[in-house]
Order: structure tokens, then C-alpha cells, then sequence
């Protein structure tokens, strides 16, 4: 079943590439209070850990991850901790030119659509919860400069469903999906690095015998480049006739969405991923018993 998973993840990564750039990072942790770490860096397309189940890909313009993490039913009344993240990334070096453009800004967007969903048994003052989360960033890295940063965190402790985030540093209650703009500064002929990154986790806790808990975050139908709606030049004035295009070629005036391969090639992997969670669940059940 993985090599079905990671074929069709591979699937994606084959296609034709545009971005300078992209990767994927995986970690987990479980245990007791204090925790021990988990299997650290990998650099996979999908599998499994001990502290739950992902898929992940990235390519230019697209970016797509789901995490689950489940702890088992607690038997022995300790403080038992699990935790999972996965990042994926892409990086281009986009550049902008015009007739007269020296340097000004683009007003750029990314198309969201994602999902946390805690769970946690609902017994009266456990003190056991899922927590999944998600961050999406946008940084311009050669100036250390950070022009998106969108991150959530959903909640489900003692049976209480709650959440919150911001979006630029600034308080956020809305819904995981939309399209979101930003601004990115420019000055032709210097390429600007952009790095665009999604951060899917779940981490879950319980403390009596019976609690169960752990959650999911699914971006797994994707973060996308939504295209370019204005150029703005040096004065701050709007200019038409600019294009925006990547090291190898890339057109991110353009929206990335209508190139993300939906949905035969992430249907067999969101299965395996499904079939996986429920197997490696089950193996924990036998093993508790």
C-alpha cells in the first residue's frame, strides 16, 4: 500500500517542474511526559511513524499535506504525549520586467482550502485534547522579510471544541478557505527569491485511563498560487503589460490552481493514507491489549 502512496505522490513530482526549489520535512514525537523525539528529518513523499499517518508534495506553485495523529486509549493514567508535522515548500526566483519599470511591488494571492478537525474524548475534566494546526508563510528570503503568514489552531480538550490564529500578526476567526493577497516588492532585473511554505501538525495529550485524542489537518486538496491581480511601479502607480516569471521560466502572473492534478492522482494516495491510519490504529490496539 506505501508504494502505491508514494507513486502517486512521485506522480506529482514528476511532473514537468518548474520551481528552482522544493521540499518536504516530516518529524514526530510520543512518549511520556517529557517526551522523547521522534524520527527526526526524513526527506519521503508519504508514509507512516509511530506517531501517525501523511502524505505530502510539493511542486512550483502547489502545495499539499495532511497529518494524522492519534493516541491510543490511555490504560495506565499517565500524562501520554504524541505529536506530528509535516512541512512542504517550494522556492522560485521571480523576476519582473516592463516597458519603463525600474522598480515598484505585485500584488500576488494564494488560493487556500483546508480542514483541522480535533478529537478528543469528551470526559469531564481529562485534561486530554487533539490540537491540529497549520501555518502558510510567504518570505522573501534574501531580505528576511515575511509578507504572508496565516497560521490556526484548532482545539478539542474535555469534549470543548475552540480554536484561533491570526493572519499577518493580526486576530483571525474566519473560515481555512479563500483566496488571501499579499504584496511583494520588486526591482527589475535583480531576481526576488520568494519561498512559499505549508505546515501541517497535530499534537495530542491525555491523562486519565480512557482518554483517547488526536486530530487531523488536512491541506491535502492544496495551498495554490492564485496569479498576479496588479503591478504597481516605483510611484505606486498601476502598469499593465508587466510579466512575472520564475528562474526556469514559470508564469506567476497566472494562477497555479487549474494545474493541480485533481483528482485522480491524490484519490489513490488519500486512500492509502486513510487504509494506513486505520491499520497502524489497529496494530495499537493489539498492541495496548
Amino acid at each position: 500500500m506505501r508504494s502505491i502512496m508514494m507513486a502517486a505522490a512521485l506522480g506529482l513530482m514528476a511532473t514537468p517542474a518548474m520551481a528552482v526549489t522544493t521540499s518536504i520535512y516530516v518529524s514526530g514525537q510520543s512518549g511520556t511526559y517529557a517526551n522523547d523525539s521522534g524520527p527526526g528529518p526524513r526527506d519521503p513523499v508519504s508514509g507512516s511513524t509511530p506517531d501517525g499517518d501523511y502524505v505530502a508534495a510539493a511542486a512550483a506553485g502547489v502545495l499539499k499535506t495532511s497529518v494524522i495523529s492519534d493516541l491510543p486509549v490511555n490504560t495506565t493514567g499517565m500524562y501520554t504525549v504524541s505529536g506530528m508535522t509535516s512541512v512542504v515548500s517550494f522556492t522560485d526566483v521571480l523576476m519582473v520586467s516592463g516597458p519603463g519599470l525600474t522598480s515598484g511591488s505585485f500584488v500576488a494571492s494564494l488560493i487556500i482550502d483546508g480542514l483541522l478537525s480535533p478529537r478528543a474524548s469528551s470526559m469531564p475534566l481529562s485534561d486530554n485534547g487533539g490540537y491540529p494546526n497549520f501555518e502558510i508563510k510567504v518570505e522573501l528570503p534574501d531580505l528576511a522579510t515575511t509578507v504572508f503568514d496565516f497560521n490556526y489552531t484548532a482545539s478539542n480538550q474535555n469534549g470543548m471544541v475552540g480554536g484561533g490564529g491570526s493572519l499577518n500578526g493580526m486576530r483571525y476567526g474566519g473560515p481555512y478557505t479563500g483566496t488571501f493577497n499579499f504584496s511583494i516588492p520588486f526591482e527589475t532585473l535583480v531576481g526576488q527569491t520568494v519561498k512559499v511554505s505549508l505546515t501541517c501538525a497535530v499534537f495530542a495529550q491525555t491523562r486519565n485511563i480512557g482518554d483517547t485524542a488526536g486530530g487531523t489537518c488536512d491541506f491535502a486538496h492544496t495551498v495554490t498560487w492564485g496569479g498576479v491581480s496588479q503591478v504597481l511601479d516605483q510611484n505606486g502607480d498601476p502598469v499593465s503589460g508587466a510579466s512575472i516569471t520564475g528562474a526556469t521560466g514559470a508564469n506567476y502572473a497566472q494562477s497555479f490552481a487549474g494545474a493541480v492534478p485533481e483528482p485522480a492522482s491524490w484519490a489513490m494516495m488519500l486512500a492509502g493514507f486513510g487504509l494506513a491510519g486505520a491499520v497502524l490504529r489497529r496494530q495499537r490496539r493489539l498492541a495496548a491489549a
